[in-house]
């Protein structure tokens, strides 16, 4: 659940920064509207080139810059590539930010060029997907790759030119950015963090069963679960499997469970407080992330956190940035990417030693207490603004790895 908007006094007096997104806001992008939320010396102002989402995450303040005499298409090209938008210009000269922040690597193409023109230093988060998988390059016809990666690698570079910082959510996918062409003086790793002041877990409650949380793609490894858990010893076998989350694999694997002969509740999407209690039950919590079939890989993982704020221990694959979110041995098992026998054998060993699942989800909460709280990783977050405004040299003091 994002935290309450924060009331200050002098409020106005404090510097603005515009956070950038062309698709403003998907609903899984909560880690967006949770860091504006919790800015304590900074004010944030929400601007998009477009609406998305079911609008549960937007604010009254939010501006979107497209109107219906420009139609979407010609309006990103021209933002896009010439930095042209009179909607932005009146938007800055009224609120008068004192940098930009954008969120996404391939969004920041987007508002790179304005950035410069108007002076304005730019921070950029990459996430993810948009530094492993560029939309560009991997929806492109296999003919046309070799010209998307082209177009990618000149985009990159014209964002690197211009930001001042470029963030990493993890040293995985900062070390992706240096790959793409970031300057590694200026890149640093800055997790995000979870809200922690509003959980509701019950982190020595009753437990039972295993949970996966996420979209129903091949990125996630939901197949390999249900696999994993048809092959447990009879006695495990019997465990429920509760199954968050939607999207266009749901009839395949319901399919699937049903022919292994699983126990498994597919609940569909839930509101994050119903996602909180569901994990503050399971005995396990497993999401086996895969690199997908056009490179896309796990940036971080926030739902990873979660689980271990609610004191479930994981069971995942050391893939991607996942290591950093989960340690091995400690806060959960991690297997090689891909090996099913491995992750049936770790979910083994956590459903048939109670105790020790336990301590690893005692280990996880703690962990997220100490290190991932919102508020703090946000305090991290304002001091990379600071140093932006002034035009100061990046440091890596945020750096928590």
């Amino acid at each position: 659940m994002p935290p309450a908007e924060p009331e200050r006094d002098g409020t106005s007096e404090l510097p603005l920064v515009l956070v950038w997104k062309r698709a403003w806001l998907q609903d899984s992008e909560t880690f967006v509207r949770n860091q504006m939320r919790g800015l304590q010396r900074w004010r944030a102002l929400g601007v998009g080139l477009e609406l998305t989402g079911s609008g549960v995450l937007r604010d009254s303040t939010d501006l979107v810059l497209h109107d219906p005499i420009t139609s979407l298409r010609r309006r990103a090209i021209l933002l896009r590539w010439f930095g042209v938008s009179r909607r932005l210009d009146a938007i800055v000269a009224e609120h008068r930010p004192a940098l930009i922040h954008a969120h996404f690597l391939v969004d920041a193409a987007y508002i790179a060029r304005y950035a410069r023109r108007r002076g304005l230093p730019l921070v950029v988060t990459g996430h993810g997907y948009d530094v492993t998988s560029w939309p560009l390059v991997s929806g492109a016809p296999r003919l046309l790759r070799p010209l998307a990666r082209r177009q990618r690698a000149r985009a990159a570079r014209a964002v690197f030119r211009t930001a001042h910082t470029v963030i990493g959510v993890s040293r995985f996918i900062a070390d992706g950015l240096i790959r793409l062409g970031a300057d590694p003086a200026r890149t640093v790793v800055s997790h995000i963090g979870i809200p922690t002041s509003v959980d509701g877990a019950a982190p020595d409650a009753a437990r039972e069963g295993i949970v996966f949380v996420g979209r129903l793609s091949d990125k996630k490894g939901v197949a390999d679960l249900l696999t994993a858990v048809a092959a447990l010893p009879a006695p495990l076998r019997e465990v429920p499997l509760t199954v968050v989350g939607d999207g266009h694999l749901r009839a395949t694997l319901v399919e699937q469970a049903a022919r292994l002969g699983l126990r498994v509740t597919f609940a569909g999407s839930l509101p994050p407080s119903e996602v909180a209690r569901v994990l503050s039950g399971a005995a396990v919590f497993c999401a086996p992330s895969l690199t997908a079939a056009n490179g896309d890989a796990e940036g971080f993982g926030m739902v990873f956190l979660e689980a271990a704020l609610a004191g479930a221990p994981v069971v995942s694959y050391r893939h991607g940035g996942v290591p950093e979110a989960v340690q091995d041995g400690v806060t959960g098992l991690l297997v090689p990417e891909g090996d099913v026998p491995a992750l049936t054998r770790a979910l083994a060993a956590l459903l048939g030693d109670p105790e020790r699942a336990v301590r690893m989800g005692r280990a996880g909460r703690e962990r997220v207490l100490a290190s991932f709280d919102l508020a703090e990783r946000v305090r991290d977050l304002e001091d990379l603004y600071d140093r932006a405004a002034r035009r100061l040299p990046v440091t890596t003091n945020g750096d928590r790895e």
